[in-house]
């Protein structure tokens, strides 16, 4: 598994920002409340995972240009590219008090999903895409940290730790048959979400 730390971009209720620290590879969110971490451990086969191919991870957020043949009045996709990550929401969490140990050890399953289609099949975006369409992908993760009593001189009364799914997103342009003008023309672009990890925070709320 391949591990970093990301910088956390959601707010936690009753906290209000104070500044950011950084140590080395560890970017942490201090608060007037508390102080919250973050980590992405990653599947490290994710292009087998999606497609059943050994394809370096680099190439599957470049622009590509794939097109099954088809007959004129099919549709079609191509263009695929990277949009954005996401996450779930948690699907498993714990707390504890000072000097306590936090532990998760979970794995889940989710599948690749596709919206806006245009009526378009998930067979003809997999096959332009070469990502499985509702394919089961299966992620998973670890990490304990104790409690401290003090952080940076500030007294901690509890800690936090959950876990969810991370997402890459990609997009793709559709194409659909328009009889009248006897062309293919650029419906819109579907959006594809594929399981790539998980993401682990943890937090520690000061008295």
């Amino acid at each position: 598994m391949k591990k970093r730390i990301l910088l956390l971009i959601v707010l936690i209720a009753g906290f209000s920002i104070g500044g950011v620290v950084s140590y080395a590879d560890t970017i942490e969110y201090v608060t007037d409340s508390g102080v919250v971490f973050e980590e992405d451990i990653d599947i490290s086969n994710l292009s087998e995972n999606i497609n059943g191919r050994s394809t370096p991870l680099s190439d599957l957020g470049l622009l590509i240009t794939f097109r099954t043949v088809n007959p004129p009045e099919k549709p079609y996709v191509k263009n695929k590219r990277f949009s954005h990550e996401s996450y779930s929401q948690p699907f498993f969490s714990v707390e504890g008090n000072p000097k306590g140990i936090l532990s998760i050890s979970k794995s889940t399953t989710s599948s690749i999903s596709v919206s806006s289609t245009f009526g378009v099949s998930k067979d003809i975006i997999s096959a332009g895409t070469g990502i499985n369409i509702g394919k089961s992908v299966s992620v998973s993760g670890s990490k304990s940290i104790e409690v401290p009593e003090t952080y940076k001189g500030r007294k901690v009364k509890l800690g936090k730790m959950d876990i969810r799914i991370k997402y890459i997103n990609y997009k793709v342009d559709v194409y659909k048959w328009n009889n009248a003008r006897h062309s293919h023309y650029k419906a819109g672009e579907a959006n594809i979400r594929v399981p790539s990890g998980v993401n682990i925070r943890h937090w520690f709320i000061f008295e």
